[in-house]
């Protein structure tokens, strides 16, 4: 179902069931976004009662369900039982249970996870095993086939890095360029760090891909 945007919703929603059905059909898992916060916090009840065992909230803007809304999310879904995942981006869901691990199996949605391949240092082939929820990494994968990657020189890893990030910033991401105090960055960036994290994985650069992570996850500010 579509509901109206936050920005053209009051600030609190007395009653969020003029907006939300009290119930929806039985389905294995929700996958919400975009909701004004007082609808997120209805969510947990609609699915208790709609006999629902998952959610997924795609957080890809800084006002869309913010960590305090988050954890009375959790909360409530745990009390539930409703296996539950608030990913921000979107592009870091992971498989915490056995629900949404069917789902990005399903989907091929979620973390991005590929196979690459190369005739000498040329990348030959790319598989996207696991795409960005937006499509992003089957786009930033057709632009770099061809592309060469030398591991063993650092200035030529700093290339393939901004290449990587140019066609990523190229592609219409999901993610907010505003300031995320949550992430100590924006959102938009974080999901070009977890492409390159992607490929950094794929070529078996394990120390490369421990800097990118706490590369990402420092503050900016």
């Amino acid at each position: 179902m579509e509901c109206p945007l936050p920005e053209v919703l009051p600030p609190i929603i007395d009653n969020p069931y003029t907006i939300l059905p009290s119930r929806i059909p039985s389905v294995d898992i929700v996958l919400a976004t975009g909701l004004h916060n007082d609808l997120y916090l209805e969510i947990p009840e609609i699915l208790r009662k709609s006999d629902v065992k998952g959610l997924i909230i795609f957080r890809d803007k800084s006002i869309d369900a913010p960590l305090g809304v988050v954890r009375n999310i959790v909360e409530n879904c745990s009390s539930y039982g409703i296996e539950v995942a608030t990913p921000k981006p979107s592009c870091s869901l992971k498989p915490n249970s056995r629900l949404i691990m069917e789902f990005i199996k399903q989907y091929r949605v979620g973390m991005p996870l590929i196979t690459l391949r190369r005739i000498g240092k040329t990348i030959s082939s790319i598989n996207v095993h696991v795409s960005a929820p937006c499509g992003i990494t089957y786009y930033v994968a057709r632009q770099l086939l061809g592309y060469d990657v030398d591991e063993y020189d650092e200035a030529c890893l700093r290339k393939f890095y901004d290449k990587i990030a140019l066609h990523h910033h190229s592609y219409p991401c999901t993610g907010s360029m505003e300031y995320d105090y949550e992430l100590g960055d924006t959102i938009l960036h974080w999901g070009s760090y977890i492409e390159r994290e992607t490929y950094l994985l794929s070529l078996g650069l394990s120390n490369e891909l421990l800097k990118t992570i706490n590369e990402r996850i420092m503050p900016k500010r």
